[in-house]
């Protein structure tokens, strides 16, 4: 007779005794330390995009006032035929906040206040001009028409550290370039 022991013997590896091997004792894989590097990498350049100073989004928002006013006086001009020039004026003791204004005047080209601690500085080389009445040499004269084709113009604006160029080829209309102080 046989006797029946109970002696442990082969399993085949079907059988639902079998147990999945043990996961390695602490750590992270190498594609779980990529992932989370990924997403910091991701969110951190989120964040630094979305982090710009107040100056710089003040001047962006000043600069696109000044160019659809540019683009509003040089489009009045063309309608009317009538000469328009746009002037940068410095503050002074009757205007204390620069602004943008249009000669002749017209009540359909309201001047532009602009912020107070805002300067510029022609980078074609016009500073004033006798269209204006006599402009103050603190001025920047823009003549916008009524031809098609006016004079090429570069102006700089600056606000604290940052600084914008407004600049048209004479014929495309305004544009707003990113510029670095020097």
């Amino acid at each position: 007779m046989h006797a029946h022991t109970s002696e442990p013997g082969p399993r085949s590896a079907l059988t639902p005794s079998a147990k999945p091997a043990a996961p390695s004792a602490g750590g992270f894989t190498l594609l779980e330390l990529m992932v989370v590097v990924a997403i910091i990498a991701l969110a951190s350049s989120f964040v630094v995009m979305a982090i710009r100073s107040s100056g710089e989004r003040e001047l962006d928002a000043t600069a696109a006032r000044v160019v659809a006013a540019l683009e509003q006086g040089r489009t009045l001009s063309r309608a009317t035929g009538v000469a328009v020039s746009a002037v940068l004026l410095s503050p002074s003791a009757n205007q204390p906040m620069p602004s943008l204004q249009f000669f002749p005047a017209s009540r359909d080209l309201p001047a532009l206040e602009l912020p107070a601690r805002l300067t510029w500085q022609s980078l074609t080389g016009k500073q004033s001009s006798p269209a204006t009445g006599g402009a103050a040499p603190e001025s920047l004269v823009i003549p916008l028409g009524p031809e098609p084709l006016v004079a090429a113009h570069s102006s700089q604006l600056n606000l604290e550290r940052d600084s914008v160029r407004i600049e048209t080829d004479g014929l495309r209309p305004f544009s707003i370039q990113k510029a670095s102080l020097q």
